[in-house]
């Protein structure tokens, strides 16, 4: 037997042990589960509504929602409607998984494991870390900001990345494109290249590993003692107008910037092409046979 309820237009506050298909009408609701639901529908409509999941495992579609809470367990909830700056997302405890209305999302989120985007444009800000998490945003020109913390994901679809004080470690799901801006700010970041053709410009990342396809990577921003390795393919990296100090791996063709590169081998270079440009430039070969063509060093 299904259980259906529907409440008036005035501000609810009810407590449920569970339900099937919750609508309201439009006052501000307060409801709060003290029950797991199961593919349940809820709609509380206009008005600033609080719902409060159990502890356990939650599956729900959920609209007109301003404040979700979830529970200890692992939370899997799809959004009706679209998140908006005005909405808080808090999936609490457990490997909660969100999916996003299709539509321009706006909104930050906390403790959610795994989050999907729709079809829009969804500018989304992540307020707790992640640790194995994983983001795709989807279709649309998406825009992703992770918090301040040690942050470990899976990404992909997202066009803008920004990253926080802490040290993450990213791995990208779908390709890079000159249409991305990457920058994972502060602290030790490292990123994973897809296993695709990745084109496109990273900033303030330390270790940038590359895929099994051709990767043609632009450095934007100074690099510090980074260190690269683009592995198979033929692969470019270009160096920002910086006094850069790294070490480059599995990379045929290397393009210094302006200013005075250090740059270490780290491995063999075989039918690689390097040219650091102006500057006062030091290159250090690997330890074994290097057949390079080497200019403006």
């Amino acid at each position: 037997m299904s259980f259906i309820l529907t409440l008036g237009s005035a501000a609810n506050t009810a407590t449920l042990s569970t339900v099937d298909t919750l609508t309201s009408g439009v006052g501000a609701d307060t409801i709060v589960f003290t029950g797991t639901v199961s593919n349940a529908s809820i709609d509380l409509g206009g008005g600033a509504d609080t719902m409060t999941f159990a502890a356990g495992g939650n599956k729900a579609t959920a609209s007109n929602v301003e404040t979700v809470t979830g529970g200890t367990g692992a939370d899997t909830i799809t959004l009706g409607s679209v998140i908006t700056t005005s909405m808080t997302v808090d999936l609490a405890a457990g490997s909660d998984a969100l999916t996003l209305a299709n539509g321009g999302n706006t909104g930050s989120l906390a403790n959610i494991e795994s989050v999907t985007g729709g079809t829009g444009a969804d500018v989304i800000t992540l307020t707790t870390a992640l640790s194995n998490g994983s983001v795709d945003l989807a279709a649309g020109s998406d825009n992703l900001t992770f918090a301040n913390g040690t942050n470990v994901a899976s990404l992909g679809n997202v066009e803008t990345v920004t990253g926080g004080t802490g040290a993450d470690t990213l791995t990208l799901s779908t390709a890079l494109t000159s249409t991305m801006a990457v920058d994972l700010g502060t602290g030790s970041d490292k990123i994973t290249l897809a296993n695709q053709a990745n084109t496109g410009s990273l900033s303030n990342i330390e270790t940038v590993v590359g895929g099994t396809l051709a990767d043609v990577v632009t450095l934007a921003t100074l690099a510090s003692n980074v260190s690269v390795d683009l592995g198979t393919g033929s692969d470019k990296v270009t160096l920002g107008n910086f006094a850069n100090t790294m070490t480059i791996s599995n990379t045929e063709t290397v393009a210094g910037g302006t200013a005075a590169d250090t740059i270490t081998l780290g491995a063999a270079a075989s039918a690689a092409s390097i040219d650091l440009a102006a500057g006062a430039d030091i290159l250090t070969l690997a330890n074994g046979t290097n057949a390079v063509t080497v200019s403006n060093v």
